[in-house]
């Protein structure tokens, strides 16, 4: 898995003729849940809009961004743990989000850089997001899916 397409354009393998005529409308005015999210963390990809929205939650839900902080904590040690204790060396992120770092990437190619990562969402505006984090290591080896992933393991599963 590398960040060239089947035809050896390097760097634009996640994207489709699809991608380009259609960009997504990232819809500013309302708030997102991963934008939101990206907030509890102490990101920087959420808008007013979402800040406010998180703001209200946390007056009904106080424990809103110790639950995200948490939640990613516990994502961390268990990738790290799995990487150094169980030599696992393939994960699979399903409903990624906006990548916040420390990513799931980090901890895995951080104990083991041989360590393969793929991203999953189905929210179209997180591709974007990703491509980001691709773009800071093109050495490193993690990929993206839109959904196919998810719908091939559920098929498994129940087919």
């Amino acid at each position: 898995m590398t960040s060239t397409d089947p035809h050896g354009t390097p760097g634009t393998w996640w994207k489709t003729k699809a991608d380009m005529r259609n960009p997504v409308d990232l819809k500013t005015d309302q708030p997102h849940s991963a934008r939101m999210y990206d907030y509890y963390l102490g990101g920087k990809d959420h808008f007013p809009v979402d800040r406010d929205a998180a703001e209200r939650t946390l007056a009904v839900f106080p424990n809103a961004r110790i639950a995200a902080q948490a939640n990613r904590a516990f994502m961390i040690r268990t990738t790290r743990h799995l990487a150094a204790q169980a030599g696992i060396r393939q994960f699979l992120d399903i409903g990624t989000g906006i990548p916040t770092s420390p990513n799931l990437h980090e901890a895995a190619q951080g104990i083991a850089p041989d360590a393969r990562v793929v991203y999953a969402d189905n929210d179209p505006m997180v591709p974007g997001s990703v491509h980001g984090v691709e773009g800071r290591d093109p050495h490193r080896q993690r990929g993206w899916d839109s959904g196919r992933a998810r719908r091939r393991i559920r098929q498994g599963v129940h087919g």
